[in-house]
């Protein structure tokens, strides 16, 4: 698909931006893993909510990356997204403050079968783009909380196949967006867990 392949040259081309500037500064990597909900009320959602990964650079930059899935067999729902957030700290202390953005694509789809002849399947491609503005706090030397807030911008292509008696219908095609701001209990909240010690903690 046109779009993914436009999305992972995006990706490759912030990763190589991002290993070039550690490369002149001579910084180490570190990876972490990502456990986080979409909001302050626990409440999973879509972007960034379960598992992710996370690249650290001592460079105050950071990567992270999501891949995403699901299939619910009962109501043949189908849903995949891949998404990348770029990080620049202010500080790299216990309390770090930063800013960042984010792009995601996904693709979500419905089928509603009657039998063989008569059927309706429903696919979207939602493309979203935003900024993110949080804090990471560390509760030991390799593992933190975060708590972010999100300017985000969504925009989805929907097109609708269907068959009626043996016969195909013309598909139909819409296109629409959203804007969604994230703050107040929709903030996102999450745990980071890193291979290595990310900064170091005065115990006195």
């Amino acid at each position: 698909m046109k779009i993914v392949r436009i999305f992972a040259i995006c990706t490759l081309f912030t990763m190589t931006f991002v290993n070039l500037s550690a490369e002149e500064e001579k910084e180490k990597r570190n990876w972490g893993f990502i456990f986080n909900t979409s909001s302050v009320l626990l409440d999973l959602e879509s972007y960034q909510a379960g598992v992710g990964l996370k690249l650290l650079l001592n460079n105050d930059m950071a990567l992270r990356f999501l891949l995403n899935g699901e299939y619910d067999s009962g109501t043949s729902f189908f849903s995949a997204s891949l998404g990348t957030t770029f990080e620049k700290h202010f500080l790299r202390r216990r309390a770090s403050p930063y800013w960042g953005a984010f792009a995601s694509v996904g693709i979500n789809g419905l089928t509603d079968e009657t039998d063989e002849q008569n059927w309706t399947k429903n696919r979207e491609v939602p493309i979203g783009v935003g900024a993110v503005l949080g804090i990471e706090f560390f509760i030991i030397e390799s593992i933190s909380i975060f708590a972010e807030y999100s300017l985000a911008f969504e925009a989805y292509i929907n097109t609708t196949r269907s068959e009626v008696a043996g016969e195909p219908v013309d598909p139909v095609r819409d296109w629409g967006y959203s804007i969604d701001t994230g703050i107040g209990n929709e903030s996102k909240l999450g745990i980071i867990i890193y291979l290595d010690d990310v900064i170091k903690i005065d115990r006195k």
